[in-house]
């Protein structure tokens, strides 16, 4: 926090004089002049002061960790209320109060009470005040919350008072007003700069950096601002924190701080000397309220450090009973002080509960409506080393480990006939729970429970097209020295398997596909066996056709002969895939169609016309297309499957752009984007911009559809995945069509600034485009656009046009996308259609 300069004040140094007066003066309360500047904070600002004006609001709590701030807000505040109402301010700092008998004394002596030995301050402070209009600004209750009552004795005595009060604990008491105040914004990854140089965060850093004591400018390391930012979202956005970090600008470059952050919280220390000892360091602002705990609390907050992402009620309660650390439904000490030796500590909810109080866990709704649990990764870190020095650290991260691990084994409650459907809506997960645990399972050699926990981290990765974390964590698990058992090495050598699959690297998607075929075939699993011929079959489609046919029908001749109506089903589903890749649409319909025919009397069977509808569309029967579709999409929506619904859409989307009609697919494709960025899933979000470049282009605005296209192209790249046949086709047209508008260098151009276009930035152009009507759109065909439509009514190729004309086949090529984008269609048939809609063209009647 900065610096403050306290001073002696007389009441009129407060407010103006014509305010309501006093009885007697305040002595020593005037506002603390701050000597740095403040900055952001301007909507709770003006939500405090709103608050404070109106009439019920007569005790206001500011709460949060720490170094959040709370103490500037206020004064911010107080200042603000000064100028803008007839209200005295006085301000009385308790931080060094150690005890809550000393409090009412304190704010006596602010009213010129002295000692006299009764004791009676409440009413002395009550006639003082009387019924002057005041504001009372009451700074680090957090360690005499156990004198709340007073305040609300005076409050009921005098009718004029309003109480801010800044605590790390909430107050409890009747009529109380409790603000939790926020950390700074942080930009969010990949940010555009604009937003980076726009956060508070951000800004507070370079202020403070520009006040240092070395005067350095941080224009010199304007590069290093997406570095900046990294710090900023790493400090959680905590304002002592970041100031802690500029300071540190004098020695380290803003990539070593980064680097030395990851290490723990020794950075952020050498705060300025005049300010409160507990807020020169980091570690010192979080051992601050550590030290208000009880025996229990501390205890608690240490073990729930070993959580990494958050945590149920339910992680914590477990985590704490395996290690002893309560005795549920006996009472803690008495008077909520440190228990005596024989007290037990409450039950983990209410520690919980009670260190949520005191802001050194965050509450929190996950997307499905649960409650989850967090630190601030500042106070998590001091949890950590706290772990550490108490000797607690092996035994706690075995415990979490092995809590996971029984949650692993549990079936997924998401597991559905078909495996393209688990990847529905998303629900609180515990991805980085499960990273941490296999990430000490492996520092222990403990391979089996390293294994257990990846199995059930593959959803996600698969979810989120993390495929290339995905192969490196197997690998290492598979690598680790402990035994395993055979069928979860093999059962891991899958999830490997279709992870490089997914990235198009087919040899070794074969290579550990048959590693775990050789494990099932030894123990006389049938149904393993036939999971990796199926791997199998998707790893050979590539390079021979026939052979994957041939291994996927080996798969299902073993499945038909079991009772696993399952496993059947999905290899029927990937069957059905691995015919669409090679053409085979017949087959796939078959395949497709036996998959939904095992699936009757299930909800999910409906789910199916999904690829059935991408048959009809490769068909080129977009009524049907779209009628399967719309059925798959509206039943998808109905069981709460929000993957295969955006995916649905954007099939519709397609049929759309196909039928020439680019406003209903550009409204498609941003419905199914929209769903893909909720979901997370960043790499099918990929595909709408792509498939959006392509109605751009049909519209004509080549530029933006180049540019589109290579973010596509780079953002496929570093997740290292592959196109479908109809997505290259689409996306090479795409690009043919805009290379020809653009020119090569303008074309060039566009790619390159897509390859440098951020994620955030990509999806949010995506989404705000809108094709323009045909009406807004240049359609006047030249004369040889019009003679070359006419050749394309006669059903003629561009290479027999150009022989008709005695022109370049590339010349030809040109013109035809030209009338295309005039017309505002992507096809041939399309474009004669309008045309003939225009009367371009006679009637084909």
């Amino acid at each position: 926090m900065p610096s403050h300069q306290r001073q002696e004040s007389s009441p009129d140094a407060l407010l103006p004089s014509d305010s309501g007066d006093l009885p007697i003066p305040l002595i020593g309360a005037a506002l603390p002049s701050p000597l740095t500047s403040f900055i952001g904070r301007e909507r709770e600002v003006a939500e405090l002061v709103s608050l404070l004006q109106q009439s019920r609001v007569r005790l206001l709590t500011l709460t949060g960790p720490g170094g959040v701030g709370k103490t500037r807000l206020a004064v911010r505040v107080a200042e603000e209320i000064a100028a803008s109402s007839q209200r005295r301010v006085a301000f009385i700092e308790l931080a060094s109060l150690t005890t809550a008998d000393a409090v009412p004394a304190t704010i006596g002596r602010a009213f010129g009470i002295q000692e006299t030995g009764h004791g009676a301050y409440e009413e002395e402070v009550a006639a003082a005040i009387a019924d002057a209009r005041l504001l009372l600004v009451l700074d680090n209750f957090e360690r005499v919350v156990g004198v709340g009552p007073l305040l609300t004795g005076l409050l009921s005595r005098c009718a004029n008072l309003t109480i801010l009060v800044t605590s790390r604990i909430v107050l409890r008491v009747s009529g109380e007003y409790e603000f939790a105040v926020p950390p700074l914004e942080v930009p969010g990854r990949g940010a555009p700069s604009a937003a980076i140089d726009n956060s508070p965060s951000v800004q507070l850093f370079q202020e403070r950096v520009r006040t240092s004591a070395d005067g350095t400018a941080p224009d010199e390391f304007a590069v290093e601002m997406p570095i900046v930012a990294e710090i900023c979202r790493r400090l959680d956005g905590l304002p002592l924190a970041i100031e802690l970090a500029a300071a540190r600008t004098r020695v380290f470059s803003p990539a070593e701080m980064l680097q030395r952050l990851q290490t723990g919280l020794a950075l952020l220390s050498d705060g300025p000397r005049d300010a409160p000892s507990r807020l020169r360091s980091m570690h010192d602002a979080v051992a601050w309220s550590y030290g208000l705990l009880t025996l229990a609390e501390q205890r608690v907050l240490r073990l729930l450090s070993v959580f990494s992402g958050g945590f149920t009620l339910a992680s914590a309660e477990a985590l704490a009973t395996r290690l002893g650390a309560i005795e549920s439904g006996r009472p803690d000490g008495p008077g909520g002080g440190r228990p005596a030796g024989a007290a037990s500590a409450p039950p983990v909810f209410e520690i919980v509960s009670s260190l949520t109080d005191q802001s050194l866990v965050q509450r929190y709704t996950a997307p499905s409506g649960h409650t989850r649990f967090k630190m601030l990764e500042t106070i998590r870190e001091f949890g950590l080393d706290m772990l550490v020095a108490e000797g607690e650290e092996q035994a706690a991260r075995n415990a979490h480990a092995q809590w996971f691990t029984e949650l692993a084994r549990e079936p997924a409650s998401d597991r559905v006939i078909l495996s393209f459907v688990s990847r529905s809506a998303p629900r609180e997960s515990e991805q980085d729970n499960l990273r941490a645990a296999i990430a000490w399972s492996l520092s222990n050699a403990d391979a089996e429970t390293a294994g257990l926990l990846a199995s059930r981290l593959w959803g996600f990765w698969a979810h989120n097209g993390l495929y290339t974390e995905a192969r490196a964590t197997l690998a290492r698990v598979l690598q680790c020295p402990g035994p395993m058992t055979p069928d979860l090495r093999a059962s891991l050598l899958l999830d490997a398997s279709r992870s490089a699959w997914c990235q198009s690297d087919f040899a070794a998607s074969g290579t550990l596909a048959s590693e775990a075929q050789a494990i099932y075939e030894h123990s006389g699993d049938r149904a393993g066996v036939a999971a990796c011929l199926v791997r199998l079959g998707d790893a050979a489609l590539a390079s021979d056709p026939p052979v994957a046919t041939s291994l996927f029908q080996e798969a299902l001749v073993l499945l038909r002969a079991g009772d696993d109506i399952e496993s059947l089903a999905n290899a029927l589903n990937s069957f059905g895939d691995t015919l669409m890749f090679a053409g085979d649409l017949a087959g796939a319909r078959a395949a497709y169609a036996e998959c939904r025919s095992l699936m009757t009397g299930q909800p999910e069977s409906r789910l199916l016309f999904n690829p059935l509808g991408w048959v009809a569309l490769a068909e080129g029967d977009l009524d049907l297309a779209e009628h399967l579709l719309e059925e798959s999409v509206g039943h998808a929506r109905e069981l709460g499957y929000a993957y295969p619904e955006a995916v649905g859409i954007r099939m519709l989307g397609r049929v759309a752009l196909a039928r020439g009609d680019l406003l209903t697919a550009a409204d498609r494709y941003h419905r199914a984007l929209t769903i893909m960025i909720e979901l997370g899933a960043s790499h099918e979000a990929g595909y709408c911009v792509a498939e959006l470049a392509a109605a751009a282009a049909a519209a004509g605005e080549a530029e933006l559809a180049a540019r589109w296209l290579g973010f596509e192209e780079a953002q496929r790249g570093r997740q290292s995945l592959g196109l479908s046949p109809d997505e290259s086709s689409l996306r090479d047209e795409a690009l043919g069509r805009a290379r020809a508008l653009l020119g090569a260098d303008a074309y060039a151009t566009a790619w390159e600034a897509g390859h440098q276009l951020t994620a955030a930035a990509a999806f949010a152009e995506a989404r705000a485009w809108r094709p323009a009507t045909p009406s807004q759109r240049t359609s006047a065909l030249t004369r040889r656009e019009l003679e070359i439509l006419h050749h394309l009514a006669a059903g003629r190729t561009n290479r027999e046009i150009a022989g008709s004309l005695f022109l370049g086949t590339r010349t030809i090529d040109t013109h035809v996308s030209s009338i295309l984008t005039k017309l505002g269609v992507t096809t041939r048939h399309a474009a004669v259609e309008e045309a003939r809609k225009r009367a371009l063209l006679p009637s084909s009647d």
